[in-house]
């Protein structure tokens, strides 16, 4: 858990992150910092990251190889600021590749463009969880 000390979170924050999972405690100080490494080279600045492991703690113990797969699941559907989005809805990021895959597909089945998929997610992150 060193590797969270670099973060500005508060005691309160991380009481309540460990709280949530407290399986935080057993990770490697490697694996920590490998899952918020991937954070910062999407863009996300230190005080997203701290957003978005204060409100989904889980996202820490999420194996990275998943995580990698998610990020370039959003990627190939061309999805822009991939940090403002995780930002805006941090729980996207305990979803699976397949799940984003067959969203965007069930969408354009109700005939609806990539594009218009895509900005509507980049709008609302929260559709994706209406289902």
């Amino acid at each position: 858990m060193f590797e969270l000390n670099n973060y500005d979170i508060t005691k309160e924050d991380l009481d309540l992150m460990l709280e949530l999972n407290p399986e935080i405690v057993y990770l490697d100080p490697e694996e920590i910092k490998y899952n918020l490494d991937i954070l910062k080279a999407i863009g996300c600045s230190s005080s997203d990251i701290v957003n978005i492991i204060v409100a989904n703690p889980f996202y820490l113990t999420k194996a990275a190889e998943d995580i990698i797969e998610l990020i370039a699941k959003f990627k190939s559907f061309n999805f822009s600021n991939l940090n403002l989005l995780f930002d805006s809805n941090p729980f996207l990021l305990n979803k699976d590749a397949f799940e984003i895959d067959d969203y965007i597909k069930k969408e354009i089945a109700k005939n609806k463009e990539l594009e218009d998929i895509i900005d509507e997610l980049e709008t609302n992150p929260y559709l994706i969880d209406e289902e």
